[in-house]
């Protein structure tokens, strides 16, 4: 069940057993055995609860500086919310510590199950206006081992999503992509947010490979 896989800036990739709420070092996890597993592979990060529908990646000028490629983690069961987890670099891979605060875990954003009991975040994404954006299952019952699929009380019609912001920090305005020329797209590389620079390299896609490697050189030694 790798229902969460996310890349940082540099292009590394987290790769999130959504079961046991276990993530790993992608470039090294992926790594090819002629038998067997990596069975004592370590973990990236030390999760205090599971399970993981899925995992996001902090990159938004509209958040602070010490928020920047923050690892995302949501969870729905034994705990409902999503942690934030700093990330660094450890050796030849990175590693990933839950963002504290008094003593506390201080999470992106959670639920008390008592007052919240249907609060389940499944995934999450950053906007094109720099805020986080994440979606609410709202289900009651989750899971096909402890309740029947067809049990009445799932619910198929309602779910709700949810925009974070940062007070008192501008919103960002989105460059345009679509239909740009491939000297403007190269200049979108620069940009910080890694869901722009994708877009833009979708985009470098649509043009023909010979023009976009021809400018890539020139853009390179300029």
């Amino acid at each position: 069940n790798p229902h969460g896989r996310v890349f940082d800036a540099w292009g590394n990739d987290l790769i999130t057993d959504a079961t046991g709420n276990n993530t790993y070092f992608g470039p090294a996890f992926s790594g090819k055995l002629d038998q067997g597993k990596h069975s004592k592979f370590q973990e990236f990060w030390k999760r205090p609860m599971r399970p993981c529908p899925a995992t996001g990646m902090v990159s938004s000028r509209h958040f602070p500086e010490d928020w920047q490629g923050d690892f995302l983690n949501l969870n729905v069961i034994g705990f409902q919310g999503i942690y934030r987890v700093d990330v660094s670099q450890d050796g030849s891979g990175l590693k990933g510590e839950t963002v504290m605060k008094n003593g506390q875990i201080d999470p992106l954003v959670w639920a008390d199950p008592k007052d919240h009991p249907t609060f389940r975040p499944i995934c999450v994404s950053t906007g094109a206006d720099g805020a986080i954006y994440f979606c609410d299952w709202s289900q009651t019952i989750i899971g096909h081992l402890q309740h029947h699929l067809r049990d009445p009380n799932r619910d198929h019609q309602h779910g709700r999503i949810y925009r974070i912001t940062y007070e008192g920090r501008p919103l960002l305005t989105q460059p345009k992509i679509d239909g740009q020329p491939i000297e403007a797209l190269l200049e979108i590389l620069k940009i910080h947010e890694d869901d722009t620079r994708t877009l833009a390299k979708v985009e470098l896609s649509e043009h023909d490979s010979t023009k976009v490697i021809a400018a890539v050189k020139k853009w390179v030694a300029g």
